[in-house]
C-alpha cells in the first residue's frame, strides 16, 4: 500500500476521532477528581435521564386530616405541597389531640397545627427513647415502643414536648390513629424526583454506556480507530525515517 493512501486514511481517522478524543480527555481529568468536585454526592435532577436510567417517580400514600394531606417522601415530611422537616419513613402514624395533629415516624414526633403547620418536633434519638405506636386514652396521648428497659409506655406531655414513663395502658385505641389514602395527582408534581449522582453520569458517557448498547460499540469502534490511527502514524513516520536516510 502507498504511502498516500496510509496518509489519507491517517487523517480521515484522526478528523473523525477529534472529539471523541476531546471528550474522552475532559471527562478522564473530571472523572479522576471526582472526590474534589464532590460528584459523587451530587446528583442532576431530569426527568429525561430518569427515564433513561430506569428511575421511576415513588409516589407515597397520604394521610387526609382536616382537608390536608401529611405524608412523606424522600426524607421530608409534607402537609399538602409544603416541605416541612426531615421524615425517614413514608410510615406515620397520625393522631388528632385538642387543637394539634401529632405525626409520628421511626425518628421523631412533629406537632402541627390544625392548619399544617410545624409548630415543635422530638427528636427520639436526643432522648434515647422510641415510641412506635400512639393512641388517646382518657384524655392522655399513649405512646408504646423501644426504651432503656425494652418496650415502654410513655405519656406525652404536649406543653413541654416531653415524654414520662407510663404503664398499664392497652394499645386497644388504634382507630384514632388516621389511615392511608391515595396522594392526589395535583401534589404529585411537587413530589421532588430522584436524581443520577454526576460522577455515574460521567462514567457511563465515558464508557459510551449512558446511550445504552448502541453506546458502547460505538466507543467500541472509536477504540479500534485510536489503534489505527497509531498504527498508521508509525507507519508513516517509519517511512519518513527510511526515506531520509537513502
Amino acid at each position: 500500500m502507498s504511502r498516500i493512501f496510509f496518509r489519507t486514511w491517517h487523517r480521515r481517522l484522526g478528523l473523525m476521532s477529534f472529539v471523541v478524543v476531546i471528550w474522552l480527555a475532559f471527562s478522564g481529568i473530571l472523572i479522576n477528581h471526582s472526590d474534589y468536585f464532590d460528584f459523587n454526592k451530587r446528583s442532576i435532577h431530569s426527568d429525561w435521564l430518569n427515564d433513561l436510567y430506569g428511575i421511576k417517580l415513588q409516589v407515597p400514600e397520604a394521610y387526609l386530616l382536616n382537608q390536608h394531606y401529611i405524608y412523606c417522601s424522600s426524607g421530608h415530611l409534607y402537609v399538602d405541597n409544603q416541605m416541612l422537616s426531615a421524615c425517614s419513613s413514608p410510615d406515620l402514624k397520625i393522631l388528632e389531640f385538642k387543637n394539634y395533629v401529632l405525626v409520628l415516624e421511626k425518628q421523631a414526633l412533629f406537632v402541627l397545627s390544625e392548619e399544617g403547620l410545624l409548630l415543635d418536633e422530638l427528636v427520639f434519638s436526643l432522648i434515647g427513647k422510641y415510641p412506635e405506636s400512639i393512641w388517646l386514652e382518657n384524655d392522655m396521648v399513649i405512646l408504646e415502643g423501644n426504651g432503656n428497659e425494652g418496650m415502654e409506655q410513655w405519656r406525652l406531655d404536649l406543653e413541654a414536648l416531653e415524654l414520662f414513663s407510663e404503664s398499664g395502658h392497652e394499645a386497644n385505641m388504634q382507630k384514632e390513629v388516621v389511615e392511608k389514602i391515595a396522594l392526589p395527582e395535583k401534589y404529585i408534581a411537587y413530589l421532588p424526583r430522584d436524581g443520577v449522582s454526576i460522577e455515574r453520569i460521567l462514567l457511563d458517557a465515558h464508557s459510551g454506556r449512558l446511550f445504552g448498547i448502541a453506546g458502547v460499540y460505538v466507543m467500541d469502534a472509536f477504540a479500534v480507530f485510536f489503534v489505527l490511527i497509531s498504527l498508521s502514524g508509525f507507519y508513516l513516520f517509519m517511512r519518513q525515517q527510511r526515506s531520509s536516510h537513502s
